[in-house]
C-alpha cells in the first residue's frame, strides 16, 4: 500500500493514543486554509440515527471543501437493505453545494436541500431537521452524547455515541425515533479521490446495552481467510487504523484486530466476525449481521456501503451500530471475477 503522510484516515500508521478534545473542535477549522491550499483539503460532519425495529437507518452527511468553496451535503434513510441509492426511502444528497450555505459555521446551518443541523451545547447535544413536502417525508432528532468525544491521536478526527431521540416521516408513515448512533468530525485533512489498489477499509461502531462502546478503522486481517486472500496483501501490522473501547465509562485505544467481513452479490457486507484487543490487554469479541444498508457513492471513484448492523459481544450482550466499508474499483473488479 502506498504511504500518504497527509492521509490519515486511509494509509497511514498513527500513534495509538487517544486525543484531546476541545468545544472548538465543533467550528470550521479555518487555520488549515492558511497552510493548505489544495482542493483535497476537508472536513466532515456526520450524524446519524435508526429505528432498529423497523430496520431503518439514516445518515446525515456534510462534507465541506474550503479551497473549492463547496460543500456536498444531504440526507438517505433507508429502510431494510438497497443495493441502489436512488431507491431509498428517503434520498437527497448533493454532491456540489455553495459553502455560502454554511457561512456562518457548523454550530447552525440549513442548506438548500432543507437539512438543518443545530449544535445545542458542544460535545453534549445536537439537533438535526429535515422536510420534503413534496414527498411527505421529515424528520426532528435530538442527539444526546452517551460519552465524550473520542479523539484519534491525530487530533483532526474523532467519534462520538450519541442517544438519538424523535420521529421520522417516511413518505407519509411516521416513526419514533429512540434509538443510539455514533457521530463523526473531521477536519485538516486530505482526502484524495485518486483510485487506490488495496482491499476495502471499514469505519466500524457500536453502542451496547451494558454500556460498552466501541470504534475502529480497519482492513479485514489475513489471519481470518478474508474474501480477497490471494489478490492482496495488507501487513499484519498496517490492518489496524485507529479504534478505541469505553468500558464501564472509561475509554481505551485498541492495540490489535482481526476481522472478517461476509458479502452478499452486490458486495455489500452482511456480516463481520471482529475481536479487538485493546491496551489493557483486553480482548473483545464481536459478531455483526446487517440488517439495513446501501452503498453511498462519497465520491465517484470510490463507494462506501453504510450498514446497520446488530452486534453481540462475547456471544450475549446486544448492541447495533454501523459498518461503514470503503471499496475501490480494483477490488470491487477482482471480485467479480475480471
Amino acid at each position: 500500500m502506498a504511504e500518504r503522510a497527509d492521509d490519515h484516515y486511509i494509509t497511514r500508521e498513527i500513534d495509538k493514543r487517544m486525543g484531546v478534545w476541545d468545544p472548538k473542535n465543533e467550528e470550521i477549522q479555518h487555520q488549515y486554509r492558511e497552510t493548505s491550499k489544495s482542493i483535497e483539503l476537508n472536513e466532515t460532519q456526520q450524524f446519524g440515527f435508526s429505528v432498529f425495529e423497523h430496520d431503518i437507518h439514516a445518515l446525515i452527511y456534510t462534507w465541506y471543501h474550503p479551497n473549492l468553496n463547496l460543500i456536498s451535503s444531504g440526507v438517505m434513510v433507508v429502510q431494510g437493505i438497497r443495493p441502489f441509492v436512488p431507491g431509498l426511502d428517503i434520498h437527497d444528497y448533493r454532491m456540489y453545494l455553495s459553502a455560502d450555505e454554511i457561512k456562518n459555521g457548523l454550530r447552525h446551518f440549513k442548506t438548500s436541500s432543507n437539512l438543518e443541523v443545530e449544535v445545542l451545547e458542544p460535545g453534549v447535544k445536537f439537533r438535526t431537521k429535515y422536510l420534503d413536502k413534496e414527498r411527505n417525508s421529515s424528520f426532528d432528532i435530538v442527539h444526546t452524547a452517551i460519552h465524550p468525544p473520542q479523539v484519534w491521536s491525530s487530533n483532526v478526527h474523532f467519534e462520538q455515541p450519541m442517544r438519538n431521540v424523535g420521529e421520522v416521516v417516511i413518505r407519509g408513515k411516521r416513526y419514533d425515533v429512540n434509538g443510539t448512533q455514533t457521530r463523526d468530525r473531521s477536519w485538516g485533512e486530505m482526502r484524495s479521490e485518486v483510485p487506490r489498489n488495496i482491499p476495502p477499509i471499514c469505519w466500524i461502531t457500536g453502542i451496547f446495552d451494558n454500556g460498552f462502546c466501541f470504534h475502529t478503522t480497519a482492513f479485514d486481517t489475513e489471519d481470518m481467510d478474508p474474501v480477497w486472500k490471494g489478490k492482496f496483501h495488507v501487513p499484519p501490522e498496517n490492518a489496524l487504523r485507529f479504534g478505541w473501547v469505553v468500558v464501564d465509562g472509561k475509554s481505551a485505544v485498541v492495540r490489535k484486530v482481526r476481522k472478517h467481513t461476509d458479502y452478499d452479490s452486490h458486495l455489500l457486507p452482511t456480516r463481520m466476525v471482529l475481536e479487538l484487543t485493546d491496551e489493557h490487554n483486553r480482548t473483545f469479541k464481536i459478531s455483526g449481521e446487517c440488517t439495513a444498508g446501501y452503498p453511498f457513492h462519497v465520491w465517484h471513484n470510490s463507494r462506501w456501503p453504510i450498514m446497520l448492523t446488530r452486534w453481540t459481544l462475547d456471544g450475549k450482550v446486544g448492541g447495533w451500530g454501523d459498518i461503514q466499508d470503503g471499496q475501490w474499483a480494483d477490488w470491487i473488479l477482482s471480485m467479480s471475477g475480471r
